[in-house]
């Protein structure tokens, strides 16, 4: 569901930028300014499309019940925030690390 309304956001924004570097004729009176412009707004225009697109497939799938599984060579994490007073990581920090340093990354 999210891929194919990602896939239709991407067709409009194509269609966009081509009719807008077309009718204005952006590049011709910015030269190259105005595509490194229009570039840097496609940029924009596709992260954008593509993070909405994820948060479509996610409320999808928690709409429908299924259950968003990682897969089994997934590394977890946990993410631990220190005060700016303390000079030594916890022991829990040390343990996480070396879990870290023990695991295997290869993901192939």
């Amino acid at each position: 569901m999210g891929a194919i309304i990602t896939a239709i956001l991407f067709s409009i924004g194509k269609g966009l930028i081509t009719f807008g570097l077309g009718e204005f004729g952006i590049a011709s009176m910015y030269g190259a300014t105005g595509t490194v412009v229009i570039f840097l707004l496609w940029v924009f225009y596709s992260a954008l499309i593509f993070y909405f697109g994820a948060e479509i497939t996610e409320q999808y799938a928690l709409q429908t019940s299924k259950n968003i599984v990682p897969k089994n060579y997934a590394v977890s994490f946990k993410i631990t925030e220190y005060k700016e007073e303390e000079t030594e990581p916890s022991a829990n920090h040390k343990e996480v690390l070396e879990t870290i340093d023990k695991t295997d990354m290869n993901l192939s």
